[in-house]
């Protein structure tokens, strides 16, 4: 479900519909959970304790909705630790590459982390960063985000004028990218280079149906490409 707000639905409606599913569609069923922010939502308070008592709820309900069934927005240290203790995992919005190291140190491995982390295709870096910048003016008022950014060390600075380009630089992974194809084949890599160091994305496009490469071939392939 990507991230529902605990504010805006009721824990027992929740899991009264996960209830109402058919048990093999359970079990494909994935619960994403946040905290919203307090300027968004009336009554906002103690965002951390609210997660647990929603969680709680969740436990006790009829037919309870199980940790590896949910997953938590989790930015700072304690929220983290709750995706591990309970829940499958972390889907932090708006991170950087540095925080996904953090949180997989944090979470342990055999834990479910699936940050989001942001491209812009183009190899124009001036035009690039006016993209990602008009993107982030809708975010970087939300404390939540700012206050985790402040964390991993930059500055109140950094999110004048939208965004400084230390800050594009690191939430967005890369903004150059070169283009390759292979012979006999449908299928078209976009390599991304990163602009701070990190490593290279890969994003593999089947336009069609009558492309000779399956999805997990293409895996491999890009894969191999990275490494070189």
């Amino acid at each position: 479900t990507s991230i529902l707000s605990i504010w805006q639905h009721e824990a027992a409606d929740v899991a009264a519909q996960y209830a109402a599913l058919a048990p093999a569609d359970r079990e494909r069923f994935v619960l994403g959970l946040g905290v919203s922010h307090g300027h968004m939502v009336d009554g906002y308070q103690k965002p951390y304790s609210a997660m647990k008592e929603y969680l709680d709820a969740l436990d006790a309900a009829p037919v309870p909705l199980p940790a590896g069934r949910r997953m938590l927005a989790a930015l700072g240290p304690k929220m983290v630790r709750l995706a591990r203790d309970r829940a499958a995992g972390a889907l932090p919005y708006l991170v950087t590459a540095e925080h996904t190291a953090r949180a997989r140190e944090a979470l342990g491995e055999g834990v479910l982390l699936a940050p989001e982390l942001k491209v812009v295709l183009d190899d124009d870096l001036t035009r690039a960063r006016e993209t990602a910048r008009a993107y982030l003016a809708f975010y970087l008022p939300m404390p939540n985000y700012t206050n985790n950014l402040l964390r991993l060390g930059f500055t109140e600075e950094d999110f004048t004028d939208n965004g400084s380009d230390r800050l594009l630089d690191q939430p967005y992974a890369a903004i150059f990218t070169t283009r390759s194809f292979w012979p006999g084949s449908s299928l078209q890599a976009t390599v991304v280079r990163s602009q701070s160091g990190w490593p290279s994305v890969v994003m593999a496009c089947l336009p069609g149906a009558s492309t000779r490469c399956s999805i997990a071939a293409a895996i491999r392939r890009s894969l191999a490409l990275v490494r070189c």
